[in-house]
Order: structure tokens, then sequence, then C-alpha cells
């Protein structure tokens, strides 16, 4: 759904105007390969450096092939993103702008970048996005991951049913037009 990404970007840019997000082409997606990998590295402690390279990039691969055959339906607005602050690499995510909700798939920020508010601006940028156009933000989170402590600040709930062991199910039902996400 076009209208609800455009919306979106608006957002972002009044909220944060040097962060930007593009989509993934081949020079995108190699800088989000190395990322993707930088992090399981740094996940994988005590593992010799040429084993958990070689990991690394097979969970790289199995990731992005994982996404597209689940989300082979994805339209023209959806999928893998680069995120940019003041131009330079700081995240990647992959978001599903549907017609009935908007899901999110993925999303990380190097290292350097997390505890800045970044993640909190584009969550909600996505959250304004879609309580503008009546739309419920899904996303799934592993049960230890600590960004959950912002998903449910910004209103998502873990749905019934949701729990499962490798992750939890959350959704974010519209709010009113013009009232803040995060607030």
């Amino acid at each position: 759904m076009i209208a609800v990404a455009v919306r979106f970007e608006r957002e972002l840019a009044a909220a944060v105007p040097s962060l930007a997000s593009r989509p993934a082409d081949a020079a995108a997606r190699a800088l989000i390969d190395a990322m993707v990998a930088e992090d399981f590295i740094d996940r994988c402690p005590g593992l010799p450096d040429g084993m958990a390279a070689d990991m690394a990039m097979l969970q790289v691969r199995a990731r992005r092939d994982g996404y597209r055959r689940q989300y082979s339906h994805a339209g023209p607005a959806d999928g893998e993103a680069l995120l940019t602050l003041d131009r330079e690499p700081v995240g990647h995510w992959w978001v599903l702008w549907q017609a009935d909700l908007i899901h999110l798939v993925d999303l990380a920020l190097c290292r350097s970048m997390r505890g800045r508010g970044l993640g909190t601006a584009l969550l909600a940028a996505v959250c304004a996005a879609a309580d503008g156009e009546g739309l419920p933000v899904t996303l799934s989170v592993s049960p230890a991951n600590p960004a959950q402590r912002l998903y449910r600040r910004l209103g998502f709930a873990v749905e019934e049913g949701g729990e499962q062991p490798a992750f939890l199910a959350m959704r974010r039902p519209p709010r009113a037009f013009g009232r803040n996400p995060a607030g």
C-alpha cells in the first residue's frame, strides 16, 4: 500500500530529517549483509574467526531467502531497506505495507547507533502513518530482545495465542489520527 509508505516517509522526515529509509539495491544489500553478519558474529563469542564468518554468511543467505519465500506476495513498496543517518548506513529493516496492516518483518540498528532514539523515531513514524490510515502494525520479537520495552511503550501488546517459544507476535491497533504514538 503505497499511500501509507509515503505517509511514513513524511512522518520520519518531520521527526528526524537526517534519518532515511531507502529500498535495498545490490549495493545496499551488500551493506545489509555485512551488518547482519557482524551482528551474528557478535552474538557468537568464542567461535573461531573463520567458523564464525562462515556461519554468519550462512545466516545472511538463510535470512534473505526465508524472507523472500515467506513474503513472496510483497508489493512494490514492500521489502528490505537500508536505514541511513546523514547518508551513512546505520541499520536496515524489512517492512510490508499491506492494505489491511503494516507488518514489520525485521529491524536492526548498528550497535553504535542503538540507544540514540533512532529506533523510537522510526517506529513512531510507522505508527503515525498507520494511525493516519487506520491500520494496525504487527511484528514478532524474541522473548529475550530488549526492544520489547520500546514496542510496549509504543502500544504494542502480545497477540492472544501469539506466544511461541522462539518469538512473540505483537500487534498495535490504530489510534485516533493525530495522536502521538510515543505518548
